[in-house]
């Protein structure tokens, strides 16, 4: 309760709030879930987006999102066990060509980087005799 001896509340504003985030989910029959992602190390990763035009630019037009706050996001990756997140990644595989052959609808933001390590050696299973 406010009295006159009392600071005023102050207003929350939109400035005073982080703005929400564009998450990618995958619909399912369940309803939608967060889209999970694989960085160049293979490691499970989430991805959020500032702005509708980055993430048109990265995953094309088409792809479903929700806004959700960072700390929401992160609460719901927590109990997969996933703890990456990348807000407004530039990097992202390109797009499959549709069937008939033609150019993809988005082109990949960056090209993806040469693999620089070999992977390694598996050796050959022995038979026990």
């Amino acid at each position: 309760m406010h009295t006159p001896s009392s600071p005023a509340p102050s207003p929350r504003t939109p400035s005073s709030r982080p703005a929400p985030l564009l998450v990618p989910v995958r619909p399912t029959p369940a309803g939608c879930r967060l889209a999970v992602f694989a960085d160049a190390r293979g490691r499970r990763t989430a991805v959020a987006f500032t702005s509708r035009e980055l993430m048109h630019r990265v995953l094309g037009e088409q792809r479903p999102h929700v806004e959700l706050a960072e700390r929401a996001v992160r609460a719901l990756l927590a109990p997969l066990g996933v703890d990456a997140l990348v807000v407004d990644p530039v990097l992202c595989a390109p797009l499959p060509a549709p069937l008939g052959g033609s150019a993809p609808a988005v082109p990949a933001a960056v090209p993806a980087p040469a693999v620089t390590t070999a992977p390694a050696a598996v050796p050959a299973p022995r038979v026990a005799a």
